[in-house]
């Protein structure tokens, strides 16, 4: 088309795949956000315990022995970190 300059991006459109990437990328920003501010109403060492098991899948044995707890303590430790949690939500 005469006239037309195809060698600069569209300004200010709404059409595209841009303001799809745009929203999910801001949830994805909001969604880490949230996450973040959760976290950071655990006391430290609950929060240590359900980062590990529910983001990072380490098992219950695993950190119970590189934590040097007793057995079973894992368990406990990350029902009170859940339960605090769920008092946010």
């Amino acid at each position: 088309v005469r006239g037309s300059d195809w060698t600069a991006p569209p300004i200010g459109t709404t059409r595209g795949l841009g303001n799809v990437h745009d929203a999910a990328m801001a949830r994805r920003c909001d969604a880490r956000r949230r996450l973040s501010d959760a976290l950071a109403r655990l006391a430290g060492p609950l929060r240590r315990v359900v980062e590990r098991l529910c983001l990072y899948e380490e098992g219950l044995e695993a950190l119970e022995r590189s934590e040097g707890w007793p057995a079973r303590s894992a368990k406990l430790a990350l029902k009170l970190g859940l339960a605090q949690l769920a008092t946010n939500y």
